[in-house]
């Protein structure tokens, strides 16, 4: 180093030092490999999206990028992971409405969605589907109101768990339509699904792509979608808002960040992904699993987990639904 150039580094503050170091810092990122912390286990539904996405991220960014499956507690405890990660662009967070939005709705957690995680893009979404039983004398979403309101007790729903989303769009249907119900909380759709098909519970709000093989040996029926409009990827199943006016819930994945990664990082993560997603082989894959691509912006993001975030807070005050 010459003598002009290190007599001009000593007159400089330590700040200003400090910050040109973390502009290099950015500049150079990545430096080394990324990680996707998945809250859901490894081989489940929610796998078959995001190595996808790891591996058409590997070569736009220059890195590997590895999934880390941490399930548990509803997603809340790989969140929270996440959330108290180095705040480097080195951790990502696979995001769900579940841990984002439903369980801070429910519960007092060591994390802020808002705060603590910054958003970077919805990835995807899709809709619930009202499941019935086979038996039941119901072929649409009013007859099936109909059919429930002339019951002397008020129909089984099963759920996947006790304030999973499942159970909630099951309480927002109930407050939509005045139908009351009897909860039967499930570890998961397989076994509700058995038990739907034995005709031991009447309906369920459930994932398409784990009911469409129940759905097409006439063992359940699928009514309706949970969207506010048609899905896309189910044009020709109504929507229930078709019923029930302003009805919508969405299942969806995104990809969060620690809430303090430098905004420059934040950007080249996001461009890299809405790239891949709009690769046609990406797409391809989205339909075989039912997702619609959604690839919102940042901004846009950030503002849907914050309307939903205040819906779902109301609707567990006003309906009393607990997790327990």
């Amino acid at each position: 180093m010459d003598t002009t150039r290190r007599s001009i580094l000593k007159s400089l503050p330590a700040a200003s030092l400090l910050s040109a170091a973390g502009l290099h810092a950015q500049e150079t990122w990545p430096a080394r490999p990324i990680r996707i912390i998945n809250p859901w286990p490894a081989g489940g539904p929610a796998d078959a999206l995001i190595r996808p996405l790891a591996e058409g991220l590997r070569p736009v960014l220059g890195q590997n990028v590895v999934v880390e499956n941490q399930p548990g507690a509803n997603g809340t405890i790989a969140t929270a992971n996440a959330a108290k990660a180095a705040p480097d662009g080195y951790t990502l967070m696979y995001s769900n409405l579940g841990p984002m939005t439903v369980s801070p709705a429910m519960v007092k957690l060591p994390y802020d969605p808002i705060r603590d995680l910054a958003p970077i893009t919805q990835l995807t979404r899709s809709p619930l589907v009202l499941t019935v039983r086979d038996d039941l004398p119901v072929r649409s979403v009013d007859e099936f109101i109909r059919y429930a309101r002339a019951q002397a007790k008020p129909l089984i729903m099963g759920s996947v768990g006790n304030g999973s989303t499942t159970h909630v769009v099951g309480e927002m249907f109930k407050a939509a339509s005045g139908l009351d119900f009897t909860h039967v909380p499930y570890k998961g759709s397989d076994p509700l699904l058995v038990d739907m098909a034995g005709g031991r519970i009447d309906y369920s709000f459930l994932n398409y792509l784990g009911t469409v093989s129940y759905a097409k040996s006439g063992k359940v029926r699928v009514l309706a979608a949970s969207t506010l409009r048609r899905s896309d990827i189910l044009p020709d199943l109504p929507a229930i808002s078709e019923t029930l006016p302003g009805f919508d819930f969405a299942s969806w994945y995104g990809l969060h960040a620690p809430a303090a990664v430098p905004a420059p990082i934040l950007d080249t993560i996001y461009r890299a992904t809405v790239r891949v997603l709009n690769g046609e082989e990406f797409r391809q894959q989205l339909r075989q699993g039912y997702f619609e691509l959604v690839a919102s912006t940042p901004q846009q993001f950030g503002e849907r987990v914050r309307m939903e975030l205040e819906q779902f807070t109301r609707l567990v005050r006003t309906s009393g639904m607990a997790t327990g």
